[in-house]
């Protein structure tokens, strides 16, 4: 009656028909769900207005997340095309190359949605604005400036947008987003939406910086969180039967990994025991898996 599935099985995630289609075709992010319905049905897309203040106000972090991390997937696997399967696009070798290198296939990044944060280059910046925009989404809005980043008045922009002060330098005026250092990047997900965002840096980046990666500040993208594979299954009613073993690892790496070989896992990113108890995410895993193991 509202238009909102849900399933009750083991995947447990809910949503629209746009999910509906972005679920039952790993990989695809909702531009193309959307184009898909659109010939199906016969419907026409008309291109998107530049000036779309009412859109931009609904959008919401979860869409900035989404939609940054569709652009980014496309930029490590490249794109094919729906009727002819012909590559319309190729991914990053050099992404790719290392990504592969770590025994990944194709589709296991894609069941993953693992991305690549690019080079910085002028025409990934418009690329990845242009998305916003057609989705309406303020890319100056906290979430956006975390993925595109920020350069000018930071006490303007707080002031602004209502972000805390405190937790800005504000004589640099400048904050550096993930597109800034070429990463794979990695979605976070909860019952099928993206709540957080993560990188590793590429190997050379690695190596300049003297760190694997950048935790992205909390003020832009919210309290940090432990990465779920795609095999993580949620229990929410009592009668459901619990997951037998979950794996719990250190890196957002070693979960893509475990999901090649079927095994369901959560990634701590560095976060201490102590914090996921406090903020309940052991709680959750507790809920969901009769055991757990620690490799």
């Amino acid at each position: 009656e509202d238009g909102i599935w849900k399933c009750f099985g083991q995947c447990n995630e809910s949503g629209d028909v746009i999910d509906y289609v972005v679920k039952k075709n790993p990989g695809w992010d909702k531009r193309e769900a959307i184009n898909w319905l659109a010939e199906k049905f016969g419907i026409e897309i008309k291109a998107p207005k530049h000036d779309m203040p009412g859109r931009a106000a609904l959008a919401t972090a979860a869409d900035v997340r989404r939609v940054a991390l569709g652009v980014f997937r496309r930029w490590l696997v490249g794109e094919v095309d729906r009727k002819t399967k012909a590559v319309t696009r190729t991914g990053d070798k050099a992404a790719l190359d290392y990504a592969l290198d770590r025994g990944w296939t194709l589709e296991t990044m894609r069941f993953e949605g693992v991305g690549f944060t690019g080079h910085g280059t002028k025409a990934e910046f418009e690329e990845m604005r242009g998305e916003f925009s057609m989705y309406g989404i303020d890319p100056l809005c906290p979430t956006a400036v975390m993925i595109l980043g920020f350069e000018g008045n930071l006490d303007e922009w707080a002031d602004k947008y209502g972000v805390d002060k405190s937790k800005l330098d504000t004589e640099k005026n400048k904050i550096f987003g993930f597109m800034s250092t070429p990463a794979l990047v990695f979605g976070h997900k909860f019952d099928g939406q993206i709540e957080y965002i993560s990188t590793r840096f590429l190997p050379e980046w690695e190596e300049k910086r003297g760190r694997k990666s950048d935790n992205p500040m909390t003020v832009l993208a919210g309290s940090k969180r432990a990465y779920r594979n795609s095999l993580y299954r949620h229990r929410n009613l009592p009668e459901q039967e619990k997951g037998a073993l979950l794996y719990i690892v250190e890196g957002q790496g070693d979960g893509v990994t475990n999901r090649q070989f079927g095994v369901p896992s959560v990634a701590l990113c560095g976060s201490s025991w102590n914090y996921l108890v406090e903020s309940g995410e052991v709680g959750d895993w507790k809920n969901d898996y009769e055991d757990f193991i620690y490799v």
